[in-house]
């Protein structure tokens, strides 16, 4: 029985059968905050990589206005069950959204 060697960082990682389709993150490209001057809005990426039978097919990223990135770390710790401090949310919703 031979030992599985670890895989590179640069190979993504597998979850389940490498057969068909699967989207997966880049471990090495971390989440990029995007800042639209023109529209003077804020946005986050997520970098991935889109593999058909365990192959490299494209990359791709996913992309996430502060109230959708600020809703999917809610459902985050929700799954994970960890609290979050109201206030912590609050002050990034008000940062964004300055109050007239």
């Amino acid at each position: 029985m031979s030992a599985t060697p670890p895989p590179s960082r640069a190979t993504p990682p597998r979850y389940g059968s490498p057969d068909g389709w699967a989207v997966q993150r880049i471990p090495e490209r971390p989440v990029m905050r995007v800042i639209d001057v023109r529209r003077q809005e804020t946005a986050f990426e997520l970098p991935l990589v889109v593999t058909f039978n365990g192959e490299v097919r494209h990359t791709a990223a996913l992309r996430l206005d502060v109230d959708e990135a600020i809703d999917l770390v809610d459902e985050v710790n929700l799954a994970l069950d960890v609290r979050v401090r109201e206030p912590l949310a609050d002050a990034c919703r008000r940062r964004e959204r300055p109050e007239s």
